[in-house]
This record gives structure tokens, C-alpha cells and sequence, in this order.
């Protein structure tokens, strides 16, 4: 069953009746028919149902709220109060998990120290990392079909 807004159910409430004293006042009584008035009637009487039923809704769910704050409130505080045992292990294997990375990370900054290249000159000179380089020679010569600088000796298949 959906249940309408009660502002909304209200608003539609008032909405009628202006409707329906506009209606009497436009019209007088002894000129309108019965079955209208009757109409007119029931219609109003549902409206006021809807309008009882809904208001009693809203109570019951503002009770309802109520409960439920009440319930929170004492369980909130308690655990802002007393930590669980659980979070405590958790924190403990978490704290634990972190030395351990410490120690790791430690043990590896003291192998890269090991690994360096230090002058002993005047001047301090430390190189630490990888160097990776490519070299090529170029002796100014150009290879040729025709001329060739290197010739190899062929199977002879390929004729």
C-alpha cells in the first residue's frame, strides 16, 4: 500500500473542502440535487478517513523513531567508550604488519648502500643504480652492392 506524503494528503484535504464550500455557496442547497449532496458527502467522509489514517501513521512512525534512537543512543556510546577485543587484535596484527614491512624495507635500503662507487680523491664521488649505454662504430667506409667492404664466401645454391 503506498502511502501519500501528509503534507501532500493534507493539501489535497483542504483543496476539497474549498471545493466544497464553493460548490454550496455557489449553488444553494434546496437547488441541488440529493444524490450530489450525497456524492459530495462520501467523498468528503473518505477524505476524512484517509486523513485519520494518515495521521496515525505518522504517529506510529514517529514512535517508531523513537525506539529505534533510543536503542541506538546506548550502543553508540558504549562503543565510542570501550573499544572490542577484536579491534584490539586487529590493530595488533595490523601494527605487527607494519614493522615487519619496516624491517624488509631497512634490510634492502642496506643492500643498495653496499652496492656504490666512492673515489679517493679530494673529491666525493658516489654512484648508486644501474647505467645501461649502447655504443656503435662508424669508420666512414659505405657498403655497396657493387663495391662491398666485407665479402663472404656463397654456397653457390642460389644460382
Amino acid at each position: 500500500m503506498c502511502i501519500p506524503d501528509p503534507h501532500t494528503l493534507l493539501l489535497r484535504v483542504a483543496a476539497g473542502g474549498l471545493m466544497l464550500s464553493a460548490l454550496a455557496s455557489a449553488h444553494p442547497l434546496h437547488a441541488q440535487q440529493p444524490s450530489q449532496v450525497q456524492l459530495l458527502a462520501s467523498r468528503l467522509d473518505t477524505m476524512q478517513q484517509q486523513l485519520d489514517l494518515t495521521q496515525r501513521q505518522l504517529q506510529e512512525t514517529r514512535d517508531a523513531l523513537a525506539k529505534m534512537q533510543q536503542a541506538m543512543a546506548p550502543a553508540g556510546a558504549a562503543s565510542c567508550v570501550a573499544p572490542s577485543q577484536s579491534d584490539a587484535s586487529t590493530l595488533q596484527q595490523a601494527v605487527a604488519e607494519v614493522r615487519e614491512q619496516q624491517s624488509v624495507e631497512q634490510a634492502e635500503i642496506a643492500v643498495h648502500e653496499q652496492a656504490k662507487v666512492e673515489t679517493r680523491s679530494r673529491y666525493n664521488l658516489k654512484l648508486g643504480g644501474l647505467a645501461l649505454f649502447n655504443t656503435f662504430e662508424n669508420d666512414g667506409a659505405v657498403d655497396s652492392i657493387d663495391v662491398p667492404v666485407m665479402a663472404g664466401i656463397s654456397s653457390g645454391e642460389g644460382r
